[in-house]
């Protein structure tokens, strides 16, 4: 089962997310590395409760490949991909990353689930 981790982002935004280590390994000085994980059903059931987002950081082909997850149908989802291609492969940028997730949801008080 997955792992879901809140992290505290600048700016007051916050992200809770189910997500491996590539992610938590970047932007340090972005990040609070203050986890608490929870499987993947109990960040399905903070889904339910309608006081979350649901925020997709993986590429679209991917998305498109494997397939979005089964959400509830009031919840918003939006996919901003972490990981672009580059010259020397897949890098992350973390301001250009959090400049669009601020696009997508300008209200930071709302509650993300993250997923990839």
């Amino acid at each position: 089962a997955g792992l879901l981790s809140p992290l505290a982002v600048r700016g007051g935004l916050t992200f809770a997310g189910v997500f491996g280590s590539a992610l938590r390994s970047q932007a340090p000085a972005l990040v609070g590395r203050h986890f608490t994980s929870i499987l993947s059903d109990q960040a399905a059931g903070l889904l339910q409760t309608g006081e979350f987002a649901y925020l997709d950081i993986r590429r679209l082909e991917e998305g498109q490949t494997v397939g979005i997850p089964a959400l509830p149908e009031d919840v918003v989802y939006q996919m901003v991909t972490s990981h672009v291609a580059g010259p020397r492969g897949m890098y992350f940028d973390p301001e250009d990353w959090l400049e669009k997730v601020e696009e997508v949801f300008p209200d930071k008080s709302t509650k993300l689930i993250v997923g990839c």
